[in-house]
């Protein structure tokens, strides 16, 4: 299975144990109906991939920090192979601003920039 439906099965399933039902999932990512959130956390359709542009509203949604982020970010593009990666502009501004903020807290937390 790849990874990025790995993570995103793992931080759904978190939140429907937190109480959210598929329609509040799907509600928060923007989907219309639950079906897709369904067939997110499914092993049945491993296939069936969360969208990077929808990446910003389950990093909030889910809590995401900036280094969660980025790897995720980092495996979804890995999972895509040679099938084309829709990036909304707006999209890739956000990642450019969430690499950066990753980048300063591991930086941060080496002790380098000090």
């Amino acid at each position: 299975m790849n990874i990025s439906k790995q993570i995103v099965m793992q931080h759904l399933q978190a939140k429907v144990d937190e109480g959210y039902s598929q329609k509040d999932i799907a509600k928060h990512l923007g989907f219309p109906n639950p079906n897709f959130v369904s067939m997110l956390m499914s092993e049945k359709y491993p296939k069936t991939l969360l969208s990077m542009n929808r990446l910003k509203a389950f990093a909030s949604f889910c809590n995401l920090t900036a280094m969660e982020t980025l790897r995720f970010a980092i495996a979804r593009i890995a999972d895509s192979g040679d099938a084309p990666l829709e990036l909304s502009k707006s999209t890739m501004l956000w990642l450019f601003r969430v690499f950066g903020e990753a980048l300063k807290a591991r930086i941060h937390a080496s002790g380098a920039g000090a």
